[in-house]
């Protein structure tokens, strides 16, 4: 559970006391895809009945045990409506209050009033989650780091993060036929980069991977400010660490919990670290000894682009160097906020013997059909890329550049069509780089786990010898 220590008025469905539940929607289909949650946990259709039920008898008039009474009665055999009624005269009271503020009879969330928690409260049964935030660290070119919003005291808990498990170390491990269509055969490398995030021992199969901001800490050897330690609060974490790692595996969710606690007063807006471990730190050594650059070029071999160059490119996005496709980056487009009568659609096809039959650009209706448009054919590689999805963004080809606007081509592999749009802003448009082709699938970059300390690390877990 998450719970807000501060009032809000701004981004919510209504204005958040201090000590309030804080609640998401996951969606009815979040809901209805697990059986498992189809008999205990009440939708939004519950909470719609249980509305309708109680206004319904509230307007005839009668006193809160007699409208529990009746509402309960009435929903005798619909026991997920039934669970989400008000069960005190107080819930009941602060639901008719927010019922008159919103005036909105349908609001569902009007049932599912719950009563803020004490400070005190808070204090005492909670974890405090934003001890710390996200910035560049300042460890060269580690990326980003974890850093304190506020002064800590040593033995503060920084950071309590559940651990999903994984199972089986070749998990980590990519199946490179996955791969083969978008590289072309180029080596990538075999591991997968999220073992980076991974915790677990040398002598077991398990991994552990945090869900928040613990997997921002950076690790800085002797020079900590912060340990791990398993979260004993949590029930179910003291449980595990004593059962045999076969029990764990049956928990189909994340089970144990990890606490990073401060070895030391931390002062506000200081990096946290913590020990990877000795093997990470041997591993680490090792790769920078035998690291060779990527940069350099031989008679067999050109030079790669690495991905800070291609994040660079895109503060000079008309420099027509970049608007080609390279063995290393590609562009994406943004379609957000067109309409039909911004493009023009034109189906590529196979047969030499169509032609192409121009329409006007401004018509929304505009199709045309070519075996070549401006060098795009059938082949291209943009409708092997358009399979993929890029965080909103559609593979396109720059066909032409003014001072400031691009004519832009959108690859769709499924209906081997494009979209031509003759006047995309630089906004719209972002190099990026190929699949399999960024610095993290180097051939070289880094993998290994980080090591839970052996003498914090369940010994019934060592399965590996």
């Amino acid at each position: 559970c998450a719970f807000t220590t501060i009032s809000n008025d701004n981004g919510g469905h209504h204005e958040l006391q201090a000590g309030e539940e804080l609640f998401v929607s996951y969606g009815e289909q979040w809901f209805k895809s697990r059986s498992q949650f189809n008999h205990t946990i009440s939708r939004s259709e519950h909470y719609q009945e249980a509305n309708a039920v109680l206004q319904s008898l509230w307007r005839v008039g009668h006193s809160w045990n007699e409208l529990l009474t009746l509402a309960s009665n009435v929903l005798a055999d619909r026991p997920l409506t039934r669970q989400v009624l008000p069960k005190t005269p107080e819930e009941w009271e602060q639901i008719m209050k927010k019922k008159k503020k919103n005036d909105n009879d349908n609001d569902e969330n009007n049932l599912a009033q719950i009563e803020p928690r004490s400070l005190e409260w808070l204090e005492e049964h909670g974890q405090c989650m934003d001890h710390i935030y996200m910035n560049v660290s300042t460890i060269r070119q580690a990326g980003q780091g974890a850093f304190s919003r506020r002064n800590l005291t040593k033995g503060t808990t920084i950071i309590s993060s559940p651990m999903i498990h994984v199972w089986d170390r070749s998990t980590m491990e990519q199946d490179e036929l996955n791969s083969t269509d978008v590289t072309e055969g180029l080596t990538v490398n075999p591991t997968m980069q999220m073992l980076n995030y991974q915790f677990s021992h040398a002598q077991s199969s398990l991994y552990l991977l945090p869900i928040n901001q613990m997997a921002a800490i950076n690790h800085a050897g002797s020079a900590t400010n912060a340990k791990l330690q398993w979260a004993t609060w949590d029930k179910k974490s003291s449980y595990y660490l004593q059962r045999p790692m076969e029990d764990l595996k049956k928990e189909p969710y994340s089970t144990m919990v990890m606490d990073v606690i401060a070895t030391r007063d931390i002062t506000e807006d200081e990096e946290i670290f913590i020990d990877y471990g000795k093997e990470w730190e041997t591993a680490w050594q090792r790769h920078v000894q035998n690291w060779k650059s990527p940069c350099t070029t031989t008679k067999e071999t050109k030079r790669r682009r690495t991905s800070y160059e291609i994040y660079q490119m895109n503060h000079d996005k008309f420099n027509t160097t970049y608007h080609k496709w390279s063995d290393d980056h590609f562009t994406t487009c943004s379609r957000t906020n067109v309409t039909a009568d911004d493009y023009q659609i034109v189906y590529i096809l196979e047969n030499e013997g169509v032609s192409q039959q121009q329409q006007p650009k401004g018509d929304s209706s505009s199709r045309t059909h070519a075996t070549n448009y401006q060098g795009i054919t059938i082949h291209d590689e943009g409708f092997r890329y358009s399979q993929q999805k890029f965080d909103r963004q559609v593979p396109c080809k720059i066909l032409s550049s003014s001072s400031a606007l691009f004519e832009v081509a959108l690859f769709f592999d499924k209906s081997k069509a494009i979209e031509v749009y003759p006047a995309m802003t630089a906004s719209q448009v972002k190099f990026l780089p190929k699949p399999y082709r960024s610095d993290m699938h180097h051939p070289q970059a880094f993998r290994h786990e980080i090591s839970i300390p052996t003498e914090i690390f369940p010994k019934q877990w060592m399965d590996l010898k």
